[in-house]
């Protein structure tokens, strides 16, 4: 099934620069540079799980401003979705 939302540069350039500094600068080092994740750590001074934290968090925020601004759809089961459940923090994996 075909989609007609589209994201223009223009679109992801905007919502990039209205994150936060630090994630803005993290999502670009890791996404767009290919960075390490250590050297990036290296860069901001905190561990390689803050940048991993602070990488999701950012992929998360561009993404709700790019489905707010109807340049992506929203997909079911994501933090967008009206249905979506509650975020609830980490979850222990099941014992089997």
């Amino acid at each position: 099934m075909a989609d007609d939302t589209q994201t223009s540069a223009e679109d992801v350039r905007e919502a990039l620069a209205n994150l936060p500094d630090h994630l803005r600068d993290v999502l670009v080092a890791v996404h767009f540079r290919r960075q390490p994740i250590d050297e990036v750590a290296e860069l901001f001074a905190v561990n390689p799980e803050t940048i991993k934290s602070w990488t999701y968090c950012a992929l998360r925020l561009l993404r709700e401003a790019l489905v707010a601004r109807g340049g992506i759809p929203v997909v079911a089961g994501s933090a967008s979705h009206p249905n979506a459940p509650a975020a609830r923090g980490r979850q222990k994996p099941h014992a089997v």
